[in-house]
């Protein structure tokens, strides 16, 4: 996080949006992909290497959130280091994912968030594609 002069109004802002990202994992295992979705802005993007064109609106990311998820029994997300800056906010992360079949499997991932107010504008993951695709079938359901 770098925070510029004594601006304790920037590190607020920071910590805040650390903490969105945070409750946003945290909700992953908990939550529906419809709730999920009203962390975004309405215009938001979601860019993975998965997707040949970004995702773009909360309706089209909870569509895909939901097609993802449905591979899974359950998706947790350790948080290794997070720092922010203005309205963006860095997080490498890993992802534990635990299949249908008993299959248990991470994945390192790294996570760059824009925000709008307290809203994500656009969210884009950087990960190994193939981490994911040699333990389970992404195609559409």
């Amino acid at each position: 996080m770098t925070i510029r002069g004594s601006d304790s109004g920037a590190k607020t802002l920071s910590s805040a949006l650390e903490n969105t990202v945070r409750r946003f994992y945290s909700d992953w295992s908990v939550v529906s992909p419809a709730r999920i979705a009203e962390y975004f802005t309405e215009d938001a993007a979601l860019v993975t290497p998965l997707n040949a064109i970004a995702v773009a609106g909360p309706a089209a990311i909870a569509g895909n959130i939901e097609i993802f998820r449905a591979r899974f029994e359950n998706v947790d997300v350790e948080v290794l280091t997070i720092a922010s800056s203005g309205q963006t906010v860095l997080c490498e992360h890993v992802w534990h994912y635990y299949l249908t079949r008993g299959v248990e499997f991470q994945v390192l991932a790294q996570d760059a968030f824009t925000f709008d107010g307290d809203r994500i504008s656009a969210w884009r993951s950087y990960f190994d594609p193939r981490a994911l695709t040699s333990k389970v079938n992404l195609g559409e359901s």
